[in-house]
């Protein structure tokens, strides 16, 4: 029974939610986000998927909404342990992580520091010879 909900949930998500990404409503983007972050577990089959998530994503962590960044921090944590999304991730690193910067500036929020330590553990050959700049 779970092997069929699961089967489906991709298709729910992509025909459903990964628009929503990009809605100018607030609240539905910020409900995409959620539903992206509780389902990231998921196995996603559909070629282009994934990519488009992580991209949109990205997008919705460089919001001047902060609400929208805070949510699409804490995505891209969840989204970051599958192989596929790293090197989505490698060419905006630097800017991936001064918004997490900026954010832990602004909020306190435990999240925030277990997503940056994250970032930083999967990042860290790519981060080292940059460190510098990014504090600055």
């Amino acid at each position: 029974m779970y092997a069929d909900l699961k089967a489906q949930l991709e298709n729910l998500l992509i025909n459903h939610v990964s628009a929503d990404l990009k809605n100018e409503n607030f609240f539905l983007q910020f409900r995409a986000l959620r539903t992206y972050r509780t389902f990231a577990g998921i196995h996603f089959n559909t070629q282009g998927h994934l990519s488009t998530v992580v991209d949109d994503v990205k997008q919705c962590l460089v919001s001047d909404k902060t609400p929208i960044s805070l949510e699409a921090a804490l995505c891209l944590k969840e989204l970051l342990p599958k192989d596929e999304v790293p090197p989505l991730i490698l060419n905006d690193l630097e800017v991936v992580l001064r918004k997490y910067l900026h954010l832990m500036s602004e909020l306190d929020h435990d999240g925030l520091m277990v997503a940056l330590t994250a970032l930083v553990k999967r990042f860290q050959a790519e981060i080292a010879p940059s460190a510098g700049v990014l504090t600055q």
